[in-house]
């Protein structure tokens, strides 16, 4: 390594799960777990992605490194080779040994902070009209504007593989992980039943055996929804995601899908269940691999003989609209079940019930609900990290205790020290006072103290954000 620091131990924070997104610039879904006591002296750029892969249960496409002084937006540069591995441990050394690692499980275009032009590495395609919720989860979506998200290069020095990667065309096979078979030597395997269906015979199916090694493909959630249709051999993270992926898959051809085996470890699908005279001779089945944590298409007959129908039963949830329009629901949480109802069918063509759109609203608002929860019990962190960060600062925070035991919030007030001081030395004397409702789920009131410095323009002083305004708050 080029430093002599990276002989020291490192505490990397690693970010995984997650996807980069625009306006704001941000690292959305993550899951933030740290790996101690690292020793970076004989560690190589390959020793490393092994070091992450084993920390990670789901194929890693691209990794960067943040610089601890700059914004996530600013900050953030790619790691894909040594030279960049010595570049990020040397930062790492002037921030207490701590390296900020980011991972994205998907290809994306980024414009590099320090660089001047940006970087090809693959096509996405997007989805125009989205307004899915599970849409930006996976990918990021604009209809005005190419995606700006952070991406870099992570396939092997093969010159054919990374013309490959860079040419291939969204509806093709997914890349390959860094090592297709890292999951076998992190899993032991999942005990499975003797393969068994109802209308199969119990005697052993080769087919039925684990698909092992890199030909067979690996499920790419960021493709758009009308492409998603099941491949004989595909893997899948878990049973959830292939059954996402059926949904959409039977909603862009009208199919009456239904799971006639659905268990965490194992899946038939059918086709067509009311239709007895004529019976669709679609099947799928799905199974855990044996030697590997993915979940695998063994099964497909992937022939329809029925007619394309607008109502898909049991297969459309109120669980499914809560996932795929809790964006929409939290922007505008008024919104009518009428227009959910009308919105569904215009993009999907699928008629869902009235109580089916009212339910999912309510699971999307109180899913909201529990997110706003957690936002505030992190104040009283959020309060001591300004006291520690900002010296001289004020910051309070006041619950009411109520019998049961339970604390609820009451008031939070902030003044930064800066502040105080600018308004003393630059501003005039003179101080505002005013408030406006906050119209959210947790309503309240925000109420500011604000003065005017030498331009005659409005200055910060103190703000907080009270239950209602009355002389005590």
């Amino acid at each position: 390594m080029a430093s002599s620091s990276s002989s020291s131990s490192y505490l990397i924070r690693f970010h995984r799960g997650g996807v980069f997104v625009r306006d704001p610039f941000s690292y959305d879904y993550e899951m933030l777990s740290e790996i101690p006591n690292v020793y970076m002296g004989a560690m190589n750029f390959v020793g490393f992605v092994k070091l992450l892969v084993s920390e990670c249960s789901s194929d890693i496409k691209q990794i960067f490194y943040h610089v601890a002084s700059l914004s996530l937006e600013l900050g953030l540069r790619t790691l894909k080779n040594d030279e960049d591995l010595a570049k990020c441990v040397e930062l790492g050394a002037q921030n207490d040994n701590v390296l900020d690692i980011y991972v994205s499980h998907s290809v994306f275009d980024f414009f590099d902070a320090t660089s001047s032009s940006k970087q090809q590495v693959g096509n996405v395609e997007h989805n125009d009209d989205s307004d899915s919720d599970l849409d930006d989860v996976y990918v990021y979506d604009s209809e005005s504007e190419e995606s700006e998200t952070a991406s870099v290069d992570h396939l092997s020095d093969g010159e054919e593989e990374v013309y490959d990667a860079r040419t291939r065309k969204p509806d093709t096979a997914p890349k390959k992980m860094f090592d297709a078979n890292f999951l076998s030597r992190i899993y032991n395997g999942l005990p499975r039943d003797e393969y068994a269906e109802k209308d199969v015979s119990a005697e052993k199916d080769v087919s039925d055996e684990d698909n092992l090694g890199d030909q067979w493909p690996i499920h790419d959630p960021t493709i758009k929804w009308k492409l998603m249709r099941p491949v004989l051999g595909e893997k899948y993270e878990s049973p959830e995601q292939l059954k996402r992926a059926l949904v959409f898959y039977a909603l862009a051809n009208g199919y009456k899908l239904y799971y006639e085996v659905n268990n965490p470890r194992r899946l038939l699908a059918k086709c067509c269940r009311d239709d007895k005279d004529n019976k669709c001779p679609f099947r799928l089945w799905a199974s855990w691999m044996q030697n590997e944590k993915t979940f695998q298409i063994k099964k497909l007959n992937d022939e329809h003989s029925c007619s394309r129908t607008f109502e898909y039963g049991t297969l459309i949830t109120s669980n499914w609209i809560a996932r795929n329009y809790a964006k929409k629901i939290m922007m505008n949480p008024c919104i009518k079940v009428k227009e959910i109802i009308e919105s569904i069918l215009k993009k999907y063509k699928c008629k869902v019930k009235i109580s089916q759109a009212r339910r999912g609203k309510m699971k999307a608002l109180q899913q909201y609900e529990t997110c706003l929860e957690d936002h505030y019990r992190m104040l009283w962190s959020y309060a001591s990290e300004i006291l520690n960060s900002n010296p001289g600062s004020t910051c309070k925070m006041s619950v009411d205790s109520m019998p049961d035991g339970k604390n609820y919030f009451s008031r939070f007030y902030i003044c930064f020290k800066g502040l105080k001081e600018g308004w003393l030395q630059g501003c005039r004397r003179v101080i505002g006072l005013n408030g406006c409702f906050l119209k959210t789920i947790c309503k309240g009131k925000l109420l500011s103290a604000v003065g005017r410095d030498g331009n005659n323009q409005i200055y910060p002083i103190a703000w907080t954000v009270v239950s209602m305004e009355n002389k005590d708050n």
